[in-house]
């Protein structure tokens, strides 16, 4: 174990450049975390340096920091540790400069395979990674009350939950300026993000002029993003991009329960997929919803689409939904294929959302694409009530 630390006024340093730090140790036992970096102290990992190999019983079975100075790391790599909660790092307060290495396939039981971050700050550039660790919840990032997230590149990606939040759980403030979060799985809600906060409002921020990426995570519902309703969590989206990520159920780029508030004024969410209802965005009430013009919908897939919407909604949409690029050949953005075409008025029943009205007869047409555009041929007249043409697809 290496530990630094110091008694104020004096501060202490440690530099870890291409050194190997193997902790051998297939038994867990407690506090024998592989570095340990206390109170007054700064520390330092470069070059080709990997810590590995821990299992521990304790917070932080790689690197365990409860200082309030500075975590760096610009290079090296800290695999296949092995914990409780924050298998490669535990952050208690201070700063984390994430700008290089890999923090990759560790494993904690609970809670934050890779990074567990209690408080303090965490900044991600350059070609920082995180990837490929597993825990039941926050298979890569956890991110707690009152601790902060500044992504302005590198990756998450990789990375998987048996339970939720396959990369990032997020209890508190993440500003993803920039970088990549992807290809992480989960096999409960948020794929890539699970915007979860409790106790206080947890805020997940895509800024104006925003190049982050979420794309081709995978979950339950919310395939990119998963918004939760125990607080006002929120999700404000301005620029960047949510791209072919996938929900086995709903909301194959965004999912928001009820009392989870989702603001989109500029960006791209393309080529998103869910199996059922919402392949953009879905949304437990349309009134949390805001769709600004600057939003870009389109490639998104459900099961069943609908050309228009129910008129019980026709308030709301005016109110909330002023975008106008959809998924083509669609003109309005309650089709499904972009944001769900009704919400749970009962939650967990899907179609409570609404009153039924009677429509007469409506042509029913299928989707067909080719070469890359998507037409509509008419097979036939249909009695509708309640949703107007809403058609399971078929390949063909």
């Amino acid at each position: 174990m290496l530990v630094a630390s110091a008694a104020a006024p004096s501060t202490a340093n440690l530099t870890i450049d291409s050194v190997i730090i193997d902790g051998n140790n297939p038994v867990a036992t407690a506090n024998n975390q592989l570095v340990v970096v206390g109170s007054n102290a700064t520390a330092t990992i470069t070059g080709n340096t990997v810590i590995k190999n821990n299992n521990s019983t304790s917070d932080g079975s790689g690197i365990y920091f409860s200082g309030t100075n500075t975590l760096n790391m610009s290079g090296g790599t800290i695999s296949n540790n092995t914990t409780n909660r924050g298998g490669g790092v535990y952050i208690v307060s201070g700063t984390f400069n994430l700008t290089g290495g890999e923090i990759s396939d560790n494993t904690a039981s609970t809670v934050a395979g890779g990074v567990y971050l209690q408080g303090g700050t965490l900044n991600i550039s350059g070609n920082a990674a995180i990837s490929n660790n597993t825990s039941i919840n926050a298979g890569g990032l956890r991110v707690q009350y009152g601790a902060e997230v500044n992504m302005y590149g590198g990756v998450i990606s990789g990375n998987s939950s048996t339970g939720n939040a396959g990369g990032v759980g997020l209890l508190s403030t993440f500003n993803f300026y920039g970088g990549e979060i992807t290809n992480n799985t989960s096999m409960g809600g948020g794929g890539g993000v699970r915007v979860q906060g409790t106790a206080a409002t947890a805020e997940l921020n895509m800024p104006l002029g925003s190049t982050g990426v979420i794309s081709g995570n995978t979950a339950i519902n919310g395939g990119g993003v998963y918004v939760v309703e125990d607080v006002a969590n929120t999700f404000n989206m301005a620029s960047g991009t949510i791209s072919g990520n996938t929900a086995q159920q709903n909301g194959g780029g965004i999912y928001i329960e009820d009392e989870g508030t989702v603001v989109i004024t500029g960006g791209e969410i393309t080529n998103n997929t869910a199996d059922i209802d919402g392949g953009g965005v879905f949304t437990m009430d349309y009134d949390l919803l805001f769709v600004g013009l600057g939003a870009i919908f389109s490639g998104n897939r459900a099961a069943s689409y609908t050309l228009e919407r129910d008129p019980a909604y026709d308030a709301v949409y005016a109110t909330n939904i002023l975008g106008i690029n959809w998924t083509v050949p669609f003109t309005q953005g309650y089709n499904n294929f972009d944001i769900n075409h009704d919400y749970e008025a009962v939650p967990g029943v899907p179609g409570t959302g609404g009153t039924p009205f009677g429509l007469g007869n409506a042509i029913a047409s299928s989707l067909v694409v080719f070469g890359g555009t998507i037409v509509f041929i008419a097979i036939g007249t249909i009695s509708l009530r309640r949703k107007l043409a809403k058609i399971t697809l078929s390949k063909m």
